[in-house]
Formats: structure tokens, C-alpha cells, sequence
């Protein structure tokens, strides 16, 4: 991939500096048009005014030829191909254009390989052929984009009107009627539902297998893809499978939903059984690595050889069957054929081949025998059945617990592993009593924390941070704003200074998680499994387990769907144990905007004023506002509430499996897409100091509420405000305004974000009936099966 984005840093560029400037000279054109209508100006006056659009109106006529395919010194800089990339994304034949530079690729090396070695003229000519129609293949597509890019160009900055779709007409007779899909669990086991899906698929095996690969043979038939099968409540009975490597990733699972588009039907039809994929990229068959490519085979004989020569072992074989990638272990399952003596010989040269980034692996080598399949079930269920967790000198204690305004955090011992989970703040003295962490998880970026990860990731040179993939982008998006000219990013008050450089020194020490069941094993000692929380994009629910019990980190979950996210997916019955951390703070059950009394103050020419955090509230708010139809603006009153959006959103739709928790995807994009962007402070209080009827969206800062309280509740104008934030601004209030001269009536609450510490508590109580609860609350002291926590006070469960 750093050779395609090289390519195209070579060869596109768009002048996106010229882009920022036709704005600006658009937005003056246009202001001074309204006032040249509104002021009633004549006489010379006028003309001079005119005189001066004119002018804007010749530079604006003038528009230039924006992207360039020829170019030389101009400065193509990250900001400029991270652009031109999101351009690629929605190229329509991204995966051919990828296709494509694969094979210029490999054109090349074979070019690079052959050129000392005399080749007869019909062989010479075959290949130059070959060669000519790749170049060629790739030039084709290589314009086809550029002349998309312009297109996407001039309809996202010009306003130009998007080419028309032509829509199939389909007759009504043809509609297909839909289903209405009862999930339940079969009264068969998981292996005979697997039996049973298996079966279908031989009989389906080389249609589906057309479907999947269009029509080429397949690296892999689908039968021999299909791992495990697992229910869901939900969303079904789960179908964990071998996938394709990142490469062609996408056209693959494309195709493979498909195919169980028609699985579901047909099954569900005959058996009541609703079947879904996971979302299938913990195993990658990697083997179009080892035998697609001729370089490739003949560099590993050759190594091969000489391995041979200096050991002694010229009698001895060793070949390559198959290749897997094990996302959850981070290890390379080569599946040989021959003496394993002679695997160390391979070593280097995998390692160097299956380099990913600075991420580390291992390499696991296991004797090939035929099915393939049958090998990778028998070590998935070693791995499900707890055999690679060490049983030896196994314990659980929570060492401290902390709850403050900052959040909840908790800090654990398992096995030998110590696990700190959302830490609250970083304390020297916090490490020196109770040891240095191994693990540090982050269940969602609304945790106050996250400046002070950095400093614990420098600190503990070991430690391991664990998130979603949503969650670490959010995380890195805080980290950044706070970079100064300098390059440095300042933490909070109380602890220290850190770098870029910091950053990008323990990157290689993050593992993103996906959700659904899809563990880690720490060190062989514990595995760590993260599911979706229901609250917020990427927030996450955890489960820790070693080979004697397991447990389950509770913070910020819902059991209810909330409009936004679905509900937590975590099987409480699969716990001994459970840790719900923040119970100590009061209850907030939900309470949506009040969506008619906003538009009641528009209608009356009001300004409206809502305080939200960035992450959570924020985007159930902007869902419901969306649903309202408000024909009045809606502004942002902060650039990180727009990059926080737009972070999500490209996450979400491309490719993230903790997408698949929000309830409706479109409605999502759609209900972001309604916030006008923040542009720059000029723009921003030119807004806010106007009349004019505005929603603004606002961080809940110190300059914010002060300038709202001082210059607009005073003019009748209504705040909303999140509930946990409604005493606060009445102290600022009293500060600012006078005690109780703070107009109550204009302060409106909601809620989003529940907290239902009652009553959740007694359903997990009722659905885990041997369900042991340690929780930071005297809410339950009557109960036997609920411990409550003391702040900074060990505790050994087993």
C-alpha cells in the first residue's frame, strides 16, 4: 500500500490551496452582493461597488484546471493525499485500480528479475507483451480515475450537479416479497446447525463459489472457509469463516454477503434458522502470497538451498502448503510439508515478507495434512476451550477502584497479569503501591484520561493498550489538537509533557480489538475480549477470562437499544463474575431533546443554544434533529466536533466491524451531514452575533457558557444542556449573572447517555443465576451476591 500511495503522490495532485481560495473569493462575491441589494446604494457609490464585483466575478470565471497528472516542485503534503484518498474510496472501481498496480507491480519485479538472464526471442516476446498490456491496463484505469477525481472535485467544491443515475425499473409482479426474520435459537446443537449448513453448501458449493471469486477459481471454496458456528441473540446464528487477505478484503466480503443473502432465505425458509457471516478478518488465507507469485517461490528455493547446504541437510525437504494470518494471536500458521528442522531456513525471509507495519508476530508452523479446514477447527476450539490459558497458580483480585469527575477506573490482577481499565489519572505514587501495569484497556474516548494514556504508554515501556478501532482513532484526533508549533502536546496540569515522537513509539504497543468475541491472549495467561457497549461508536464492554473463571468490566452499557447504537451484545450468563464500575454516581435515565420547543423559539425568531459533549450525546442529539426536519441552520461551535464526526463516519463506512452496532448506517450519515461546519472564529461569531434564528451546537467549555449566559439568555434565547452538566452551569450563573438572577425557565435538560444502576443490576442478577457482583455502590446491601468496593481497597476474589 506504501507503493500505491507513492505512485499516486507521483502522479496526481490537486490544488486544494487554490480550492480554499475560490471559497473565499466566492463568500466575499456573495456578501457583497446582498449588501450591494440591501443597502439601497446609487451614484457613484454603487458603481464603485459594482466595479469591485465585477472584478470578483472575472476571478471566479477564471477557474483553473485544479488537477494536475503532469507537475514538478509542488508541495504534496499528507493533508493534500489523504484527500486525494478519500477521492479513491468512493472511486466506484477501487478494487480494479488496486488489481491493476498489483500486477504493475509484479510486472515490474519479474522485469527486475529476468533482465540478466538470456531469455529465446519467443519467450522475450511473450513477456514484453504481458508487460505492454499491463502498463496499458493500468494507464486505462489510472485515467478513469483522474477523471474522477476532476468530477468529485468540481461536484464537492463547485457545486457542480452530480451526474444522473439511470434506476432500474422493476414491475411489481417482480418485486421479491420480504421476509420477516424471528431469530431463535434451534433446539439443534451448534455442530449440528453446522452439519446442517455444511451439507447445504455441497450441494451450492460451485455456484456460491462463482459468486464469491466472479467467476475465477477460487483460492479457497467456501466450504472449506466455514470455522465455527455460533448464536447470537439478535442477530443470529454467527458463521465464523477463513477469509482473503486485506488486499482484495473488500470485493471478497462483498461477494460473500451475497451469497448469504441467498443462505438466509433459502434455510431460514426450511429450518427457522437465520444464518449471518461474522465479519471475517481474524483469519486471512494468505496463498496467493506463496503461489501466485513466481519471484516469490523461486527467492524461498533458493534460500531454501543454500539453508541446506550450510547445514548439512541436502536429503531433507520442506515445502509451503498454506499461509494464515490469526488476527487475535498475531501469528502466521504455515502449514508445512518436510522436516521442521529446516523451517528455521524460512524464518528470516517470512518475517521480512509478512511484515505489517511495526506490528509484531510470531510465526507458527504446523504439519500440513489434508483438509486444510480440519486443522484450523481442531486450534480454534484448542483456543475456545481455554487449552492455550495456562491452569497454573491461577487468581483474580481488584486492587483498587476510583471514581471521580474525571470517570472510573478500575485496576485488576489476573493470573499474573495487572489490568488497569480506564485510567482516571496518572500518579507516581498510584504505581509504587500497587505495581506497574501490563494491560491498559480504554473502553470508549469520552473517558477524561486520554491525555494522560500517553504518558503511562512512555512511562511503562512494556504496557500493552488495548481499544476499539474506533476508540484509538478518537483517542489520536485529542492527542493531535493539542500539538503546538513546538511539537509538543501538552497532558493536563498534573502530569507531564510528552511528543509526537511519543506517539508514534507506542503505536506498535496498541491492539485494536474487534468486537463480537473476537479475544486477545495476553502472554498465555489471559485472553481479553471486547463487546459492544450500546452508548456510544466504538465503546466497548469487557470480558477477561483465564483458564479458571472469567469475568466481565462493566462502565458505560445500556441493555436497551437507543435509537443510535444497539444494545450491548454481552452474554451475561457466561460470567462468574462481573465488576460494574461508576455505580456510585446518581442515576440518569434518557430524555430527549425537546425537539417541538426548539422549534417553537426558532419560529419566534430565537436563537437556540445547545451544550453537548463531542462524543455520545452528541450524535443521538444530531439524529433527532435530523428526524425534527429544523429548516433553520444548524452550526458548530467547534472544529472537533466536525473532526470527530467525520473520523466516525469514514470509519464506519469503511470498513470498521464496530459499524455494524449502529442501528441504521444511513440515517447516521445522513444525521451528521445536517451540522454546518466550523470554518474559523471569524465566521463562527459573525453567526453568533447576529439576530437571525441559528441552532448552535456547543462544547461545554468555560468561554462558551460564559458568553451565552452574559450575551444571549439575557435576550430570552433557551440552552439546552446535558443532564450531569445542568448544576454547573447554574453555578456559573450565580458567578456571572448575580445569584438566582439566572433565568431557570430558559435551562432545558436531556439525556442520552443512561445510567441505570438499580435497575440493570437486578437483570444481571436475574440473568446470570450463579452471577457474582462487585460494584463501587451501597445501593444492594442486603443482596449476597453483590460485594460493594472501598476506594483504594484490595480485594481477592479468588
Amino acid at each position: 500500500m506504501e507503493n500505491f500511495k507513492n505512485e499516486i503522490a507521483s502522479r496526481i495532485y490537486v490544488d486544494f490551496e487554490y480550492v480554499e481560495g475560490y471559497e473565499k473569493i466566492l463568500f466575499q462575491y456573495n456578501q457583497m452582493k446582498k449588501f450591494v441589494e440591501e443597502s439601497g446604494l446609487e451614484g457613484p457609490i454603487l458603481e464603485a461597488q459594482k466595479g469591485i464585483m465585477n472584478g470578483l466575478e472575472e476571478r471566479l470565471n477564471k477557474k483553473k484546471n485544479l488537477v494536475y497528472t503532469d507537475f514538478d516542485n509542488r508541495n504534496q503534503d499528507e493533508d493534500n493525499l489523504l484527500k486525494i484518498g478519500e477521492f479513491i474510496e468512493k472511486f466506484e472501481s477501487k478494487e480494479k485500480l488496486y488489481e491493476n498496480f498489483d500486477r504493475l507491480n509484479s510486472i515490474e519485479k519479474l522485469e527486475s528479475a529476468i533482465k540478466d538472464i538470456e531469455l529465446n526471442s519467443f519467450l522475450l516476446n511473450s513477456i514484453e507483451d504481458i508487460v505492454k498490456g499491463v502498463r496499458e491496463g493500468w494507464e486505462e484505469i489510472f485515467s478513469k480515475l483522474v477523471a474522477f477525481i476532476k468530477s468529485r472535485v468540481e461536484i464537492e467544491y463547485f457545486g457542480a450537479e452530480p451526474p444522473k443515475e439511470e434506476k432500474e425499473v422493476v414491475a411489481e409482479d417482480e418485486v421479491a416479497e420480504e421476509i420477516e426474520y424471528k431469530i431463535q435459537k434451534s433446539n439443534m446443537s451448534d455442530s449440528e446447525v453446522k452439519a446442517l449448513l455444511l451439507n447445504y453448501l455441497k450441494v451450492k458449493e460451485l455456484i456460491f463459489n462463482k459468486i464469491i471469486f466472479d467467476g475465477k477459481l477460487p483460492s479457497l471454496s467456501i466450504i472449506d472457509r466455514i470455522i465455527s458456528i455460533s448464536f447470537k441473540h439478535g442477530i443470529g446464528y454467527v458463521v465464523n469463516f477463513i477469509s482473503e487477505p486485506d488486499t482484495n478484503y473488500g470485493k471478497f466480503y462483498r461477494n460473500l454477503l451475497k451469497v448469504f443473502t441467498i443462505i438466509k432465505e433459502e434455510l431460514y425458509k426450511e429450518h427457522n434458522i437465520v444464518f449471518v457471516p461474522e465479519e471475517g478478518k481474524n483469519l486471512s488465507f494468505l496463498n496467493s502470497f506463496y503461489q501466485n507469485y513466481l519471484f516469490v517461490r523461486e527467492k524461498m528455493d533458493t534460500i531454501m538451498t543454500r539453508y541446506k547446504l550450510n547445514e548439512s541437510k541436502l536429503n531433507d525437504n520442506f515445502k509451503i502448503r498454506n499461509l494464515i494470518f490469526d488476527k487475535s494471536s498475531g501469528k502466521y500458521l504455515v502449514f508445512y510439508e518436510g522436516s521442521i528442522s529446516l523451517s528455521e531456513g524460512a524464518v528470516p525471509y517470512l518475517k521480512n515478507q509478512c511484515r505489517l507495519g511495526q506490528m509484531s508476530f510470531e510465526i507458527e508452523f504446523i504439519p500440513y495434512e489434508a483438509p486444510l479446514i480440519d486443522k484450523i477447527v481442531e486450534r480454534n476450539e484448542k483456543q475456545l476451550n481455554k487449552v492455550d490459558l495456562s491452569d497454573e497458580n491461577n487468581y483474580f483480585k481488584i486492587l483498587s477502584t476510583t471514581s471521580s469527575e474525571d470517570g472510573d477506573s478500575v485496576y485488576i490482577e489476573m493470573s499474573g497479569v495487572k489490568l488497569l481499565i480506564d485510567p482516571v489519572k496518572y500518579d507516581p505514587e498510584f504505581f509504587e503501591r500497587y505495581g506497574e501495569p501490563d494491560v491498559l484497556i480504554v473502553t470508549n474516548a469520552r473517558q477524561k484520561c486520554v491525555y494522560d494514556i500517553p504518558v503511562l504508554m512512555n512511562t511503562f515501556k512494556d504496557l500493552r493498550l488495548f481499544s476499539s478501532d474506533i476508540t484509538y482513532k478518537l483517542l489520536n484526533v485529542f492527542w493531535r489538537r493539542e500539538q503546538t508549533t513546538q511539537g509538543i502536546l501538552v497532558s493536563n496540569e498534573n502530569t507531564q509533557l510528552f511528543t509526537r515522537k511519543d506517539l508514534e513509539g507506542f503505536s506498535e504497543r496498541v491492539i485494536r480489538i474487534t468486537p463480537l468475541g473476537k479475544g486477545y491472549n495476553f502472554r498465555g495467561l489471559v485472553n481479553i475480549k471486547f463487546f459492544n457497549s450500546g452508548l456510544v461508536p466504538g465503546g466497548a464492554v469487557v470480558e477477561i477470562k483465564d483458564a479458571k473463571k472469567s469475568i466481565a468490566v462493566m462502565g458505560d452499557y445500556s441493555l436497551y437499544n437507543s435509537g443510535l447504537m444497539k444494545k450491548t451484545d454481552l452474554n451475561i450468563g457466561n460470567y462468574d463474575y462481573m465488576v460494574l464500575k461508576g455505580n456510585s454516581i446518581k442515576e440518569f435515565k434518557p430524555l430527549k431533546v425537546d425537539v417541538e420547543k426548539i422549534k417553537r423559539y426558532l419560529e419566534d425568531g430565537k436563537q437556540v443554544f445547545i451544550f453537548s459533549d463531542i462524543l455520545g450525546n452528541l450524535q443521538h442529539l444530531l439524529q433527532d434533529l435530523s428526524f425534527a426536519g429544523i429548516n433553520y441552520p444548524i452550526v458548530s461551535g467547534s472544529s472537533m466536533i466536525d473532526n470527530i464526526n467525520k473520523e466516525i463516519s469514514k470509519l464506519v463506512n469503511f470498513g470498521s466491524s464496530w459499524g455494524d452496532h449502529i442501528e441504521d448506517k444511513t440515517t447516521f450519515f445522513s444525521s451528521i451531514n445536517i451540522l454546518e461546519s466550523f470554518k474559523d472564529e471569524y465566521e463562527f461569531y459573525k453567526k453568533f452575533s447576529s439576530e437571525e434564528p441559528f441552532i448552535f451546537i456547543l462544547p461545554f467549555t468555560k468561554d462558551e457558557v460564559e458568553m451565552v449566559l452574559k450575551d444571549k439568555i439575557t435576550k430570552g434565547c433557551p440552552v439546552f444542556i446535558c443532564m450531569d452538566s445542568i448544576e454547573k452551569i447554574k453555578n456559573v450563573g450565580d458567578t456571572i449573572l448575580g445569584k438566582d438572577n439566572l433565568n431557570l425557565e430558559l435551562l432545558n435538560e436531556y439525556n442520552y447517555l443512561e445510567r441505570r444502576c438499580e435497575d440493570y443490576t437486578n437483570r444481571l442478577l436475574n440473568e446470570g443465576s450463579e452471577l457474582k457482583i462487585y460494584l463501587t455502590s451501597d445501593l444492594f446491601r442486603e443482596n449476597k451476591r453483590i460485594v460493594s468496593l472501598e476506594p483504594m481497597k484490595e480485594v481477592k476474589v479468588y
